[in-house]
């Protein structure tokens, strides 16, 4: 019974679940620092897997797929080569070429990427169908409903599908089931913080896929962060929640790039005490656009009480460049005010 089951669910499914053939000016670069030295990783060169999550073409996939994410998983890390960076990766594109499960294809191209939960959004460009191919091929993106947030549970069954089969028409997907983990902590330091952990194999060929439930309703997106840590033969992947990228899906659509945020300022010590006041300002950064000056001290953030640069951290969680705020600063012992919009790094 759990094999037909399995099988049908991943067959309807895999309606929605798309192949990306990628082709780039140069090989992607995933030099990754290791205990000897950077290290440059093997990359599979394959088709990859993504999700189409509107009829009119944006497809959601793993940025992953796209770049290499060392600088998101460690951000400490100074020493990278330039063609190992998320935008080189972006720009190294070429062409994308899409093929849908039915036997379609189109070019597509890159919209926008959302850093924080580790996915970028496509555009394909399908081609107008009568009216009764259009409502078959609505049919389908309506088989992935979203799952209800009951089924966000740690040891409940997860389906994960992907489609590296390029122009190849199959009926069925690459397979992989296994259960929900864990749910990492919003405040984990690691990037994959609020997303679920997995023991469904998700590997360079269906990452960017989708994770359904045992009914092909919609758990989220699959994704890997490190080459050396996750996928392949690791036993861990993760799900990004579809909870988590539905409110942001609009401005994704839009064109906006989700992107950390960048004041640039160092924080000045007292007493051997961490403190708010500013120490240096980066020139051209999102401080000294706003009109930060040395010797400032931030106060407040959105009326947020802040006293040590922990508290700016958490002050701007949820909050990505280009976002705006307003900053409540100490200057020459006087209260004032300032708006800033956030730069990216």
């Amino acid at each position: 019974t759990l094999a037909t089951v399995l099988h049908g669910t991943a067959r309807r499914a895999y309606r929605s679940v798309v192949s990306l053939e990628i082709k780039r000016k140069g090989q992607l670069s995933l030099a990754e620092p290791t205990q000897r030295g950077m290290v440059q990783i093997p990359r599979y060169l394959g088709p990859v897997s993504g999700v189409l999550v509107s009829d009119d073409g944006f497809i959601l996939t793993s940025l992953y797929n796209l770049a290499n994410l060392t600088a998101l998983v460690m951000p400490q890390v100074r020493n990278l080569p330039d063609n190992a960076t998320i935008q080189a990766g972006i720009d190294g594109i070429e062409s994308i070429d899409v093929h849908l499960p039915g036997g379609d294809s189109a070019p597509a191209k890159v919209v926008s990427r959302h850093e924080g939960l580790g996915l970028a959004l496509l555009k394909a460009e399908l081609e107008p169908k009568d009216a009764a191919t259009a409502s078959a091929s609505a049919d389908g993106l309506r088989s992935i409903q979203p799952a209800p947030p009951e089924q966000m549970k740690p040891g409940r069954f997860v389906l994960a599908l992907g489609n590296p089969f390029g122009g190849k028409r199959l009926d069925d997907p690459l397979l992989t089931v296994g259960v929900l983990s864990k749910l990492h902590v919003e405040t984990s330091r690691h990037p994959w913080a609020s997303q679920w952990q997995t023991d469904a194999g998700i590997t360079d060929a269906n990452a960017g896929g989708a994770a359904v439930d045992l009914r092909g309703r919609l758990l989220g997106i699959t994704t890997i962060w490190s080459s050396t840590q996750h996928g392949r033969n690791s036993g861990i992947g993760f799900v990004v929640p579809w909870d988590q990228i539905e409110p942001v899906l609009g401005e994704l659509k839009r064109g906006r790039d989700f992107r950390p945020p960048f004041f640039g300022i160092t924080w000045k010590p007292e007493g051997g005490k961490a403190t708010t006041k500013l120490a240096t300002i980066v020139k051209d950064s999102a401080a000294e656009k706003a009109g930060l000056k040395v010797g400032d001290t931030i106060v407040e953030i959105d009326g947020q009480i802040v006293d040590d640069p922990a508290g700016v951290k958490k002050a701007l969680k949820g909050k990505w460049s280009g976002d705006q705020i307003v900053l409540g600063i100490l200057r020459d012992g006087k209260e004032m005010t300032l708006p800033l919009t956030l730069g990216a790094r």
